[in-house]
C-alpha cells in the first residue's frame, strides 16, 4: 500500500477477543475509559466504609 494515508497500527489479540465478545463493551472501554464495576464490589465497599 504505497502512498496510503492509513497509518499502520498494532492490534492486540486481546483487543480482538474483547471486540468479538461484546463490541459495545469494547467501545466504552477504549473510547470512554470506563470499565463497569460489579454491583457486589460497589455494595461491599460502601458497606465497609460505614
Amino acid at each position: 500500500m504505497t502512498g496510503s494515508s492509513f497509518k499502520d497500527e498494532l492490534v492486540y489479540v486481546s483487543a480482538l477477543n474483547e471486540f468479538v465478545y461484546c463490541p459495545r463493551r469494547y467501545y466504552y472501554q477504549r473510547y470512554y475509559d470506563e470499565i463497569g464495576k460489579p454491583y457486589e464490589l460497589v455494595d461491599g465497599r460502601s458497606k465497609r466504609e460505614q
